[in-house]
């Protein structure tokens, strides 16, 4: 939430995603499948976070939830052709041709995440910040004080559950 380089954050989780996707068609050793596993799935982690930040810094609360609505209405959208691509591929080239067509898709994640103009992007209200008490400017956390967060930490093991329960 604190960065003010959300656009490269995103831009370098689509190439890390984009190689990964190369690595898995590429690299047929089991430990490496699982390394590259790995790498894929926190780069992945990123995307809901900074897609949720781009939103909110991007208009007012009051347009969020229709901002949100549209992202959602997008990303379903974008899974679904690349759905119908990848299975074209595979079921015409090669099975392979899947992870090749998801590193395209993938690699053009960067390109579009430089087209949004960082000046159009408020990156207080992205953090969900604003003014304090008095206008004082909120008080900004550390690394320490986060991750020794009861909360945070209650919440990331919710998660970590939860994607071990789902795969």
């Amino acid at each position: 939430d604190e960065s003010h380089h959300k656009r490269l954050i995103t831009a370098a989780a689509g190439v890390v995603i984009a190689g990964g996707a190369l690595g898995i068609a590429l690299v047929p050793q089991f430990y490496a499948q699982v390394f590259i596993q790995l790498i894929i799935g926190l780069a992945v982690t990123i995307l809901p976070a900074v897609s949720a930040a781009f939103a909110l810094g991007l208009v007012n609360e009051n347009a969020l939830s229709r901002r949100v609505a549209c992202n959602e209405g997008l990303t379903h959208t974008g899974n679904v052709v690349f759905a119908v691509a990848a299975g074209a591929v595979g079921t015409l080239l090669a099975l392979q041709g899947i992870f090749f067509a998801a590193a395209i898709f993938a690699a053009g994640m960067a390109p579009s995440a430089l087209f949004i103009s960082g000046s159009e992007v408020s990156y207080e209200a992205a953090r969900g910040g604003g003014a304090g008490q008095d206008g004082d400017q909120p008080k900004r956390r550390g690394w320490r004080e986060l991750l020794l967060d009861k909360r945070i930490l209650t919440f990331a093991l919710a998660v970590v559950l939860f994607y071990f329960a789902n795969a």
